[in-house]
């Protein structure tokens, strides 16, 4: 487990550690997805969104915004654990 600090400024701090499996370089973007009400994962922002094409295809399966949105965020905190 890795910890983050916020410093004087509000500024989120991450481990070097957890940057390099994020695949974030200094200075880049992540993005913090809330998926349970006080849970969050840390994802890089910016990825290729055509990455994500066919990941929730399902046949004869219909999905509300709302599941395809909470998909979203357990598949963030899977990749958050890498």
């Amino acid at each position: 487990m890795a910890t983050a600090y916020i410093n004087a400024e509000g500024q989120l701090l991450l481990p070097d550690s957890v940057r390099a499996a994020l695949g974030v370089p200094d200075g880049g973007r992540v993005e913090i997805v809330e998926y349970e009400p006080g849970e969050f994962a840390i994802v890089a922002a910016g990825q290729d969104a055509s990455k994500l094409k066919g990941a929730l295809y399902r046949p004869g399966v219909r999905l509300s915004l709302k599941q395809i949105e909470e998909a979203i965020a357990a598949s963030a905190v899977e990749a958050a654990k890498w």
